[in-house]
C-alpha cells in the first residue's frame, strides 16, 4: 500500500528542513504527534541552545507572489495553535514544490535533489479569525528558509527577538 501524494509532500517537507537544521549543525525532532501544531522542533547551535518548533507544510498550488506577499491556505486548526503564545518561537514553513511528482525528489550517483524552496513566518501576534475551514496567511517572498536564514532565526529566537 502506497500513501497518499499529500502525505509524500509532508514528509518532504519536514526532510527539506531537516536537511537545512542539519546542514546548519543543529539537533532536531521530529514530533510523531502533530497535537500542538509542531511537526519539527530545531534546537541548539553556538547560540545558547535556543529552540524553534515548526510547522511544515508542502504545496505544489503555491500562488504567486502579489506585492511581495504569496498567499497561503492554513487549516484554521493550525491558525489558532500558530498565533497563541508558546515558550518556544513558533514557526510556519511552507515547501514549494514542483508540479510533477516525479521532480519532487531526484537522486542520481552524484547528488540528491529537492526542488523549489521554502518560505517561512511567524504568525505570532496575528490577530484570531472568524473564517470556519481554512485562513489565507501571506508568506513574505523575502523570507526564503536557507541555511545561512534558519541560523539567523536561531540567534533571534535565542534574544527572544520572534
Amino acid at each position: 500500500m502506497t500513501i497518499a501524494d499529500t502525505d509524500i509532500q509532508d514528509q518532504l517537507s519536514i526532510v527539506y528542513l531537516s536537511a537545512l537544521a542539519s546542514a546548519a549543525g543543529y539537533t532536531f525532532a521530529i514530533e510523531n504527534l502533530d497535537r500542538t501544531c509542531t511537526d519539527l522542533m530545531i534546537r541548539g547551535g553556538p547560540y545558547g541552545h535556543p529552540q524553534i518548533d515548526w510547522q511544515a507544510k508542502a504545496t505544489i498550488n503555491l500562488k504567486p507572489a502579489k506585492n511581495g506577499l504569496i498567499p497561503f491556505e492554513l487549516k484554521r486548526r493550525n491558525y489558532d495553535m500558530l498565533i497563541e503564545q508558546s515558550g518556544n518561537p513558533k514557526l510556519l514553513m511552507v515547501y514549494d514544490m514542483p508540479d510533477l511528482k516525479s521532480d519532487w525528489l531526484t537522486c542520481t550517483d552524484k547528488m540528491l535533489t529537492m526542488k523549489h524552496r521554502a518560505y517561512w513566518m511567524s504568525l505570532k501576534g496575528l490577530p484570531a479569525s472568524q473564517n470556519k475551514a481554512t485562513v489565507t496567511v501571506y508568506l513574505p517572498e523575502t523570507q526564503l528558509l536557507s541555511v545561512s536564514e534558519l541560523e539567523r532565526l536561531m540567534l533571534d529566537a535565542k534574544k527572544g527577538a520572534i
